[in-house]
């Protein structure tokens, strides 16, 4: 039985498709990854918060553990500012307002989080690197591994 997180519409036809998650073991070493990265950079003074755990309007780093077993899965940390950029910054973007300063200053501070959060990281002795490495769509975002 195919469940319906398995399937997408692709022109009215229903297609399966797999998706193969890492084993339990794997899952639990990378959420023990996941914990130390929120622990370092707690220790580090920056507000930091599972994605899964995190109230809507947290502001500091979010991890995120992708269990989905492929090349770009692992632990993820991406930084949130405050609401009031956030928002500000959403309403530009939907506004197709591409050059606004608010949007221009939200990526600003997005790049400067990811590249102290992985100073910080590197400090504490695991490996980073930049996650638009691996894909496009998590620009500023940092995947951590051992």
């Amino acid at each position: 039985m195919i469940a319906a997180a398995d399937v997408f519409i692709h022109q009215r036809k229903i297609m399966p498709f797999n998706i193969s998650h890492r084993s339990p073991e794997e899952i639990e070493d990378l959420n023990r990854l996941a914990d130390e990265v929120v622990s370092i950079l707690s220790r580090a003074g920056l507000p930091a918060a599972m994605e899964v755990d995190a109230i809507d309007d947290h502001m500091g780093a979010l991890v995120n553990v992708d269990t989905v077993a492929d090349a770009i899965g692992g632990v993820y940390v991406r930084w949130r500012p405050h609401p009031e950029l956030a928002a500000a910054s959403r309403r530009a973007f939907e506004a197709g307002d591409y050059t606004h300063a608010d949007m221009a200053f939200d990526g600003a501070v997005a790049e400067a989080m990811a590249a102290a959060i992985m100073q910080i990281l590197q400090r504490a002795g695991l490996q980073v690197q930049d996650a638009a490495e691996l894909n496009d769509y998590q620009p500023f975002e940092v995947r951590v591994h051992r």
